[in-house]
């Protein structure tokens, strides 16, 4: 047998082979959709547990704003905020600055109107 047929049916050979490795269109799009399916079972999940955050975070704003109009309610203002400033370990940390009537280590801030 001659060099150049030899080559010729290493190239015969070598052409099959690739065509048996590769993936046909029918193989990669099933698995694409597969692939798909799978992202939009996780995004819909992702999202049930995005929208109970949301509805958690609202009741707990609900209950906030209930605490802020009761404590006006009782004191005819708002609460001065905490010092921001102090330690832990401090005995005034989280607790209301105010004197004469006036909040000390804030910002000047608009009156309720009831």
């Amino acid at each position: 047998m001659c060099y150049l047929a030899k080559q010729d049916l290493n190239y015969v050979s070598r052409t099959v082979n690739l065509k048996n490795n590769a993936f046909t269109l029918i193989e990669l799009s099933i698995v694409m959709v597969i692939a798909a399916a799978i992202m939009s079972l996780g995004l819909s999940i992702f999202k049930a547990n995005n929208n109970q955050k949301e509805v958690q975070v609202q009741k707990q704003l609900i209950v906030i704003e209930k605490a802020l109009v009761d404590y006006y309610s009782d004191n005819k203002r708002l609460p001065c905020p905490a010092t921001q400033n102090l330690a832990v370990s401090d005995s005034n940390f989280a607790q209301e600055q105010i004197t004469n009537s006036n909040c000390t280590d804030s910002l000047p801030a608009n009156t309720c109107n009831s």
